[in-house]
Protein backbone atom coordinates (compact mmCIF):
# COMPACT_ATOMS: atom_id res chain seq x y z
CA UNK A 1 0.00 0.00 0.00
CA UNK A 2 2.83 2.36 0.80
CA UNK A 3 4.22 2.26 -2.73
CA UNK A 4 0.77 2.88 -4.20
CA UNK A 5 0.17 5.97 -2.08
CA UNK A 6 3.58 7.64 -2.18
CA UNK A 7 4.44 10.70 -4.25
CA UNK A 8 8.11 11.33 -4.86
CA UNK A 9 8.29 14.26 -7.26
CA UNK A 10 9.65 16.77 -4.76
CA UNK A 11 13.35 15.92 -5.13
CA UNK A 12 13.27 16.12 -8.92
CA UNK A 13 11.30 19.36 -8.77
CA UNK A 14 13.70 20.90 -6.27
CA UNK A 15 16.63 20.06 -8.57
CA UNK A 16 14.69 21.64 -11.46
CA UNK A 17 14.12 24.76 -9.36
CA UNK A 18 17.83 24.93 -8.54
CA UNK A 19 19.02 24.58 -12.13
CA UNK A 20 16.23 26.71 -13.62
CA UNK A 21 14.69 24.02 -15.80
CA UNK A 22 11.39 24.36 -13.93
CA UNK A 23 10.77 27.46 -16.07
CA UNK A 24 9.52 25.25 -18.91
CA UNK A 25 6.67 24.10 -16.65
CA UNK A 26 5.90 27.59 -15.40
CA UNK A 27 5.41 28.80 -18.98
CA UNK A 28 2.87 26.13 -19.87
CA UNK A 29 -0.86 26.98 -19.81
CA UNK A 30 -1.64 24.69 -16.88
CA UNK A 31 -0.96 24.68 -13.18
CA UNK A 32 2.48 23.57 -12.06
CA UNK A 33 0.89 21.64 -9.22
CA UNK A 34 -1.44 19.73 -11.54
CA UNK A 35 1.45 19.05 -13.91
CA UNK A 36 3.60 17.61 -11.14
CA UNK A 37 0.80 15.39 -9.87
CA UNK A 38 -0.12 14.15 -13.36
CA UNK A 39 3.52 13.42 -14.18
CA UNK A 40 3.86 11.45 -10.93
CA UNK A 41 0.53 9.70 -11.50
CA UNK A 42 1.67 8.56 -14.94
CA UNK A 43 4.80 7.09 -13.43
CA UNK A 44 2.77 5.40 -10.67
CA UNK A 45 0.31 3.94 -13.17
CA UNK A 46 3.08 2.54 -15.35
CA UNK A 47 4.82 1.04 -12.31
CA UNK A 48 1.55 -0.58 -11.23
CA UNK A 49 0.90 -2.00 -14.71
CA UNK A 50 4.44 -3.35 -15.12
CA UNK A 51 5.06 -4.70 -11.62
CA UNK A 52 1.87 -4.62 -9.53
CA UNK A 53 -0.52 -6.53 -11.76
CA UNK A 54 1.97 -9.31 -12.65
CA UNK A 55 2.88 -9.68 -8.95
CA UNK A 56 -0.77 -10.01 -7.89
CA UNK A 57 -1.47 -12.47 -10.74
CA UNK A 58 1.52 -14.59 -9.72
CA UNK A 59 0.30 -14.61 -6.11
CA UNK A 60 -3.22 -15.64 -7.16
CA UNK A 61 -1.92 -18.42 -9.42
CA UNK A 62 1.02 -19.80 -7.41
CA UNK A 63 0.01 -18.98 -3.83
CA UNK A 64 -3.77 -18.59 -3.78
CA UNK A 65 -3.97 -18.76 0.03
CA UNK A 66 -1.52 -15.90 0.58
CA UNK A 67 -3.62 -13.10 -0.89
CA UNK A 68 -7.03 -12.55 0.68
CA UNK A 69 -9.37 -10.94 -1.81
CA UNK A 70 -11.50 -8.23 -0.15
CA UNK A 71 -15.26 -8.11 -0.50
CA UNK A 72 -16.53 -5.69 -3.20
CA UNK A 73 -17.67 -3.07 -0.66
CA UNK A 74 -14.42 -3.37 1.24
CA UNK A 75 -12.49 -3.02 -2.03
CA UNK A 76 -14.35 0.21 -2.90
CA UNK A 77 -13.59 1.68 0.52
CA UNK A 78 -9.98 0.58 0.21
CA UNK A 79 -9.62 2.22 -3.21
CA UNK A 80 -11.18 5.42 -1.85
CA UNK A 81 -8.73 5.49 1.07
CA UNK A 82 -5.77 4.78 -1.23
CA UNK A 83 -6.70 7.54 -3.70
CA UNK A 84 -7.02 10.12 -0.95
CA UNK A 85 -3.84 8.84 0.75
CA UNK A 86 -2.07 9.49 -2.55
CA UNK A 87 -3.57 12.99 -2.64
CA UNK A 88 -2.32 13.63 0.89
CA UNK A 89 1.19 12.56 -0.08
CA UNK A 90 1.02 14.79 -3.16
CA UNK A 91 0.05 17.70 -0.92
CA UNK A 92 3.08 17.07 1.33
CA UNK A 93 5.29 16.96 -1.76
CA UNK A 94 3.77 20.19 -3.12
CA UNK A 95 4.52 21.91 0.20
CA UNK A 96 8.15 20.82 -0.09
CA UNK A 97 8.35 22.02 -3.72
CA UNK A 98 6.88 25.39 -2.70
CA UNK A 99 9.48 25.71 0.05
CA UNK A 100 12.10 24.78 -2.56
CA UNK A 101 11.47 28.14 -4.25
CA UNK A 102 12.58 29.84 -1.02
CA UNK A 103 15.09 27.52 0.65
CA UNK A 104 18.00 26.14 -1.34
CA UNK A 105 18.34 22.90 0.66
CA UNK A 106 14.67 21.92 0.68
CA UNK A 107 15.57 18.34 -0.27
CA UNK A 108 16.19 17.68 3.42
CA UNK A 109 12.46 18.26 3.99
CA UNK A 110 11.82 15.38 1.61
CA UNK A 111 13.86 13.11 3.88
CA UNK A 112 11.91 14.42 6.87
CA UNK A 113 8.67 13.57 5.02
CA UNK A 114 9.90 10.02 4.42
CA UNK A 115 11.06 9.52 8.00
CA UNK A 116 7.84 10.88 9.52
CA UNK A 117 5.85 8.84 7.03
CA UNK A 118 7.67 5.62 7.90
CA UNK A 119 7.35 6.17 11.62
CA UNK A 120 3.84 7.64 11.86
CA UNK A 121 2.15 5.72 9.03
CA UNK A 122 2.52 2.34 10.67
CA UNK A 123 4.79 0.94 7.98
CA UNK A 124 7.81 0.62 10.27
CA UNK A 125 5.82 -0.63 13.26
CA UNK A 126 2.11 -1.05 13.80
CA UNK A 127 0.84 2.07 15.56
CA UNK A 128 -0.18 -0.05 18.55
CA UNK A 129 3.49 -0.84 19.19
CA UNK A 130 4.52 2.81 19.45
CA UNK A 131 4.84 4.45 22.87
CA UNK A 132 1.45 5.70 24.11
CA UNK A 133 2.06 9.39 23.44
CA UNK A 134 3.41 8.71 19.94
CA UNK A 135 0.53 6.37 19.11
CA UNK A 136 -1.95 9.06 20.18
CA UNK A 137 -0.10 11.67 18.11
CA UNK A 138 -0.02 9.44 15.04
CA UNK A 139 -3.73 8.68 15.41
CA UNK A 140 -4.61 12.35 14.78
CA UNK A 141 -2.01 13.08 12.09
CA UNK A 142 -2.66 12.26 8.42
CA UNK A 143 0.30 9.89 7.98
CA UNK A 144 -1.76 6.91 9.16
CA UNK A 145 -3.79 7.02 5.95
CA UNK A 146 -0.79 6.06 3.85
CA UNK A 147 -0.33 2.59 5.31
CA UNK A 148 -1.99 1.82 8.65
CA UNK A 149 -5.63 2.59 7.79
CA UNK A 150 -5.56 0.81 4.38
CA UNK A 151 -4.01 -2.30 5.97
CA UNK A 152 -6.52 -2.27 8.83
CA UNK A 153 -9.40 -1.98 6.34
CA UNK A 154 -7.93 -4.75 4.17
CA UNK A 155 -7.56 -7.04 7.19
CA UNK A 156 -11.08 -6.23 8.35
CA UNK A 157 -9.94 -4.74 11.67
CA UNK A 158 -11.77 -1.48 11.01
CA UNK A 159 -15.48 -1.87 10.32
CA UNK A 160 -18.74 0.04 10.46
CA UNK A 161 -18.72 3.46 12.05
CA UNK A 162 -14.93 3.35 12.58
CA UNK A 163 -14.51 3.29 8.78
CA UNK A 164 -16.82 6.30 8.45
CA UNK A 165 -14.80 8.15 11.10
CA UNK A 166 -11.52 7.32 9.36
CA UNK A 167 -12.85 8.42 5.95
CA UNK A 168 -14.22 11.66 7.42
CA UNK A 169 -10.92 12.40 9.14
CA UNK A 170 -9.04 11.72 5.92
CA UNK A 171 -11.32 14.08 3.99
CA UNK A 172 -10.86 16.78 6.63
CA UNK A 173 -7.08 16.47 6.30
CA UNK A 174 -7.22 16.59 2.49
CA UNK A 175 -9.55 19.61 2.52
CA UNK A 176 -7.59 21.39 5.26
CA UNK A 177 -4.17 20.89 3.69
CA UNK A 178 -5.28 21.67 0.15
CA UNK A 179 -7.05 24.90 1.02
Amino acid sequence: FQDMTGAHFEETSIREIRDGSIAKYLLKPFSLQIGLIVRELGWRLMTFLVTGIPFVLMLVVFAPNVLKLPAPGQLLILLYVLVFAYLLDCIYSLFIVAIGFIIEEAESLSHLKWMLGWLLSGSMLPLEMLPGWLAKLSSVLPFQFRYYIPVEIYLGKIEGFAIVQALAMQMIWVAGLSY
